[in-house]
């Protein structure tokens, strides 16, 4: 065997070594409740920002059936508390706040 042959089975040799003592890829895992409720509470909140009351209320409401204790974030009581607001300033009867959220139906 020639030296250029004993190198290039050792370097093929090292290469595997190392190849195998890396380990598996890892194995992405699902996203929590509480994470996706995250995800739900971050979209709300940029909605309540550019005032879509709707779409607010629903990311917060989707939010809380996944993760019922992040209600009591002062953020999330914050939006809530717009959301009110905005349907006092509107002159919704306290109660029936979800239906002057939906959206206008288009021209």
């Amino acid at each position: 065997m020639a030296d250029g042959d004993v190198l290039a089975v050792a370097g093929f040799i090292g290469v595997c070594i190392v190849k195998m003592s890396i380990g598996p890829d890892p194995v992405a895992t699902a996203p929590t409740d509480r994470q996706i409720a995250e995800g739900d509470r971050g979209l709300a909140l940029a909605s309540c920002a550019l005032k879509e009351w709707a779409a607010c209320k629903r990311y917060l409401d989707e939010a809380a059936k996944l993760d019922p204790k992040g209600e009591s974030e002062p953020r999330v009581v914050t939006a809530r508390g717009e959301i009110a607001n905005a349907a006092a300033e509107a002159g919704v009867p306290s109660g029936r706040s979800s239906s002057w959220l939906r959206p206008s139906s288009p021209l």
